[in-house]
């Protein structure tokens, strides 16, 4: 009987490092029995599913771009389809793990269709989902920093619908084979919510010591979301800013990194989030015995952008990585938060390091507008850095100066010395 593991989730607990760990530690996982496909070379399986399986792909621009799905793939599903069904059938592993943090997102229609694909491979088969639960207003902090770096909202109040996602699963799997568990006992695993995982699929405690622990997506700072916000307000991440050259993938990625106070939601948010999560935490204690209550904290109505001389070097060696385009929208920002009388003494200080830095290093970036610094552009404001191609400017320079000498001002023609 093939065992079929399907980690699902959800988004904001520790996905990317159980997915990384599942990935790096590849022919060690296959050797004790455990599959983990990596027919895409991606560390999830989000994209691959996606094609599969979901309707009406094709109107859907926002997830595309979420999924970094070309249109053009939709047209190849039979293909990726028959690698699948291969790499299944070659694999001699008794378990298979797939995860990706978009399933809870299929509907029920869409399950199904995965539950048949699965059954018409293996005769007999076992399925088991596995899933984390996380404290609601966490969640609502950590969801509204994801959105920041790519599709910015006003609004803070996000939450996980735990009864109407689960129970998609439940009636397509059945509630047996539905594996929750809390995000906060996981964390407190003496390797993390990863090795926890992996001692509820039972994998060997040989194995288990022997695995490369990964941890990735660290929480984003409040300096990182507040630039963030504006960089993907000011130019928003689409499919028409990425064919002008203006946007391109992951191009905000250094950003993330930023260091700075933890960011949380405020007074209000939580509030909200409390009041609009209570029925599913109800549910989540009736049906799984998870219990959440909630504590009142101190916490600010907003957040003081503090600058930092960490900050400013940080800040200082991103701009190295980015596009000219990335560097104009951080200028832009710099400049309006130098306007802000909120920053003090030390925020003015480091303000002032950033323009200066700005204008020695990337005078063209300054400068020049928007659509020069797209792609055509790009390599004329990363020559401008360089003092061999400026000795060259100036080489040229001189030679159209001399072959222009022979028409004086007076129009007549003489031959330079």
């Amino acid at each position: 009987m093939k065992r079929i593991i399907f980690h699902i989730g959800h988004e904001k607990t520790a996905t990317t490092s159980i997915q990384f760990t599942f990935k790096n530690n590849h022919e060690l996982l296959l050797e004790s029995g455990y599959f983990y496909p990596l027919l895409d070379r991606l560390e999830h399986h989000n994209r691959l599913f996606i094609l599969l399986f979901k309707e009406n792909l094709q109107e859907n621009e926002r997830l595309l771009l979420e999924q970094d799905i070309d249109v053009s793939w939709c047209g190849r599903i039979e293909k990726y389809r028959r690698w699948l069904i291969q790499d299944l059938l070659n694999t001699a592993a008794d378990t298979i793990i797939f995860s990706g943090e978009y399933f809870p997102n299929f509907s029920e229609y869409e399950l199904k269709k995965i539950y048949d694909f699965f059954k018409e491979i293996f005769p007999s088969v076992k399925y088991e989902i596995y899933m984390y639960a996380r404290d609601p207003v966490s969640y609502a902090a950590s969801a509204y920093q994801q959105r920041a770096r790519l599709f910015p909202s006003d609004d803070k109040v996000s939450f996980f619908l735990y009864k109407e996602k689960i129970e998609k699963f439940i009636g397509v799997f059945g509630f047996g084979n539905i594996h929750l568990y809390k995000f906060e006992d996981a964390c407190r695993d003496r390797n993390g919510p990863v090795s926890f995982l992996c001692e509820k699929m039972r994998v060997p405690d040989g194995v288990l010591g022997e695995i490369q622990w990964c941890r990735e997506n660290d929480s984003t700072s409040v300096l990182a979301v507040d630039m963030l916000l504006y960089i993907n307000t000011r130019m928003p991440y689409t499919q028409l800013n990425m064919k002008k050259g203006l946007r391109k993938r992951r191009d905000v990625w250094g950003f993330h990194s930023l260091p700075g106070d933890k960011y949380q939601i405020d007074r209000v948010a939580r509030g909200k989030v409390m009041e609009k999560t209570q029925t599913q935490v109800e549910w989540l204690k009736d049906s799984f015995e998870i219990q959440y209550s909630y504590v009142e904290k101190d916490v600010a109505d907003s957040h003081a952008i503090v600058f930092s001389d960490a900050y400013a070097q940080k800040l200082i060696l991103v701009l190295r990585t980015v596009n000219p385009v990335m560097r104009k929208l951080v200028y832009e920002y710099i400049q309006e938060k130098s306007n802000e009388i909120k920053i003090g003494e030390e925020g003015e200080m480091h303000i002032r390091t950033l323009l200066l830095h700005f204008k020695k290093n990337y005078p063209s970036t300054i400068r020049l507008p928007y659509y020069c610094l797209s792609a055509p552009q790009r390599l004329r404001v990363l020559m401008e850095r360089s003092s061999k191609h400026r000795r060259l400017k100036r080489v040229i320079g001189k030679m159209k100066r001399r072959l222009l000498a022979p028409i004086s001002r007076s129009g007549e023609f003489r031959i330079p010395k």
